[in-house]
């Protein structure tokens, strides 16, 4: 069982930030997240969003249909 923490989770929804490590972790099935994990990416994108780097669309905020933060 591999662990995923919130830098490779916000890695498969962010395009831009995607990795080799992170692509392959994506199609296992043996993988487990700590309890914590939406609140760890809603921090990320929240970070992400005052720093201009993702758009409100990007993150799902303008939809209805992403991670509200």
């Amino acid at each position: 069982m591999i662990v995923v923490d919130a830098s490779v989770a916000v890695q498969w929804v962010v395009p831009e930030a995607s990795t080799p490590l992170s692509d392959m972790l994506l199609n296992r099935v043996d993988l487990a997240a700590p309890e914590l994990l939406l609140v760890e990416v809603a921090n990320v994108f929240r970070k992400k969003l005052a720093g201009g780097l993702i758009s409100a669309a990007q993150k799902g905020g303008d939809k209805g249909d992403g991670l509200r933060v």
